[in-house]
């Protein structure tokens, strides 16, 4: 068994997680994401069930904290229904099946393969700790009587920036114009004949008037990147504004000054000191 690792990331050996069983651990660290614990596994198509118990016992010495685990490789087992999680009554080996999904239950590892990988058996298995990173898997016809198993992951969720976009704000425009404006528009398109041209020739002077008509009677706004959220409602962003606002406050040398009411402000030193300073002050 080994792990292939390009060599543009850095990685490491995880020696500590050697148990009495065939496989291999490294781990990858990669910038921006969470550290990376892969690893290989092989259990010979008999009943002995030591390979699945030594394997428990490596994946228990894994890192409590918070980290991406793949786990690979050919582990023999047809008698598990990957589909409901359950070993199938009858099958061979049934007690090391429900082993394995006892570990990967005990570490919430999910196992997403769910082709076939020699014949009509499911004998090659792919475990992760994040399934939802997992983008696609299949199979791919190997070197020896297994097909290869291939699993597209990424190493952490992306994040799609939404492009800002025009708003046009009717409650503000010439609504009076635009009517008149679509209204020549029409007589404008009936009179040059629209079945004497294609219809995508007619849809896109249709849709070029209406736009025509839109930036020239209706004014409109470009959304920002950073409140363009579902979530950020016109409450929540009042509260961002009044946090933002607090924060400037609480950093501004004159605090003392602009935080006053509007009537205090021209008050006299003297006065400044009384109301803001502690009692000793009064003796002077």
């Amino acid at each position: 068994m080994f792990v292939a690792i390009k060599n543009t990331y850095i990685s490491t050996e995880c020696k500590e997680l050697d148990s009495d069983c065939e496989a291999v651990w490294a781990s990858v660290q990669v910038a921006g994401a969470k550290k990376l614990f892969t690893g290989s596994f092989y259990r010979p198509p008999d009943g002995n069930p030591t390979p699945v118990a030594e394997l428990e016992n490596s994946v228990n010495n894994l890192p409590q904290s918070d980290h991406l685990v793949i786990l690979g490789g050919d582990f023999n087992l047809p008698g598990v229904d990957w589909d409901q999680e359950q070993t199938v009554p009858g099958s061979a080996h049934r007690q090391i099946g429900q082993d394995l999904l006892r570990v990967a239950g005990d570490r919430s590892l999910t196992q997403v393969n769910d082709s076939t990988t020699r014949h009509s058996n499911i004998l090659d298995l792919c475990f992760t700790s994040h399934p939802t990173l997992v983008k696609n898997t299949h199979v791919t016809p190997g070197i020896s009587d297994h097909d290869i198993l291939v699993v597209d992951s990424d190493l952490k969720a992306q994040s799609k920036i939404p492009k800002p976009r025009k708003i046009y704000q009717f409650k503000r425009g010439d609504l009076g114009g635009l009517k008149g404006h679509l209204a020549q528009a029409s007589d404008d398109f009936l009179a040059r004949g629209p079945l004497s041209h294609s219809l995508e020739d007619n849809w896109q002077y249709f849709k070029d008037a209406i736009y025509n008509a839109l930036e020239k009677f209706v004014p409109h706004r470009t959304t920002k990147k950073r409140h363009n959220l579902p979530w950020i409602t016109p409450e929540v962003l009042c509260s961002i504004r009044k946090n933002s606002a607090s924060t400037t406050r609480q950093r501004s040398p004159e605090l003392q000054l602009t935080d006053m009411p509007t009537n205090n402000r021209s008050a006299s030193p003297r006065n400044l000191l009384d109301r803001h300073t502690t009692p000793m002050w009064r003796v002077f």
